[in-house]
């Protein structure tokens, strides 16, 4: 029981962490969260049930993580390696995983989820049960989004340019982790489950390369990016000059981009980017006192492109890299010599 309550107080803690970083969090790593605080209080109560109504309630609280969690984890990786999942299906699939859970309302009336429900007293309490087919229905969702996921992250190992292959490789981790976890509790019987414990320390894990490919994101920052995304070039390093990522206007500007590898410094040589911005980035990152912003322009092909260069902070007003916002003034600069 006591480690039931630690890991709902420490999902808890991991909620309001990640609630603190605002808009740069994307919501599907909020829903995560939710769904573990959610499910790691359904552990809790039912390890602290005192009859078998409650404890049947807290079980189909607790289930909030095994059907709602994979999913969504999911949905995560397929954001983070950009690949487009189309809504109409995104949302087929919560449906389906959404009836599985009402299935649960039903254990100790039909044997639609549960043919037998017992419950045993003995601290922690728990139940013993047999499972109908509704649970069969929940398993194959969990293999699913499992292999789903690891699929993805693996085949996503070779998109380096989309995607850090550290990420990726700390996604691919946690989930085998969760496998593994899986069958132990199932060859081993044990009273207490692991999941709870699991899921806790693999969001601690997985909120590293998350935060990071967030805070880091263009479009994970529009209160930063002021201008319209489809007109400005955007170009975002970390403080150790690391290329993070860009705009889709960005890579039609500096062709190169769409090469460089993720979270790696800048390509010795070659290219649009080492010809007009590399040295005044590297003068910027020695001199910059974080309070002033360099400008300038250049001029290429008969276009004249102008640039800034200023710190990226985080929500503490602390920097936590660079960015570069690139724009084409050609015709304005024409307008104003006509």
């Amino acid at each position: 029981m006591f480690v039931y309550m630690i890991c709902f107080l420490l999902s808890i803690v991991l909620l309001i962490r990640v609630l603190t970083y605002g808009k740069v969090v994307d919501i599907s790593m909020i829903l995560l969260i939710i769904a573990v605080a959610i499910g790691n209080g359904g552990f809790f109560a039912l390890a602290s049930s005192q009859n078998l109504q409650e404890a049947i309630l807290a079980n189909t609280i607790s289930y909030v993580i095994g059907i709602f969690a994979p999913i969504i984890v999911f949905h995560i990786i397929c954001s983070i390696c950009r690949i487009r999942i189309p809504g109409a299906l995104s949302l087929t699939a919560y449906i389906i995983q959404m009836i599985i859970y009402v299935s649960l309302f039903t254990v100790g009336k039909t044997p639609l989820f549960y043919r037998t429900v017992e419950f045993h007293a003995d601290p922690p309490a728990y139940l013993t049960k047999t499972y109908g087919p509704m649970h069969t229905a929940y398993l194959i969702s969990l293999i699913f989004y499992t292999l789903a996921s690891l699929i993805t992250g693996l085949v996503s190992l070779e998109r380096k340019t989309v995607v850090s292959r550290t990420n990726v490789i700390i996604l691919v981790f946690v989930n085998m982790l969760g496998v593994g976890v899986y069958i132990l509790e199932r060859l081993t019987h044990v009273k207490t489950e692991l999941m709870p414990v699991f899921y806790v320390f693999a969001f601690m894990v997985l909120m590293v390369p998350l935060l990071r490919v967030y805070r880091y994101s263009v479009y994970n920052n529009q209160d930063i990016f002021r201008q319209q995304i489809s007109k400005t070039g955007y170009i975002v390093f970390d403080m150790k000059l690391r290329y993070m990522g860009c705009s889709e206007y960005a890579v039609t500007l500096f062709p190169e981009l769409s090469t460089w590898e993720l979270e790696k410094k800048i390509p010795g040589s070659g290219g649009r980017f080492n010809t007009f911005l590399r040295q005044p980035l590297m003068k910027y990152e020695k001199d910059e006192t974080g309070a002033e912003v360099l400008r300038s322009s250049y001029e290429y092909k008969s276009e004249i492109y102008s640039y800034e260069i200023s710190c990226l902070y985080s929500s503490g007003k602390r920097a936590r890299g660079y960015i570069i916002q690139v724009n084409c003034i050609t015709d304005a600069v024409v307008g104003e010599s006509v």
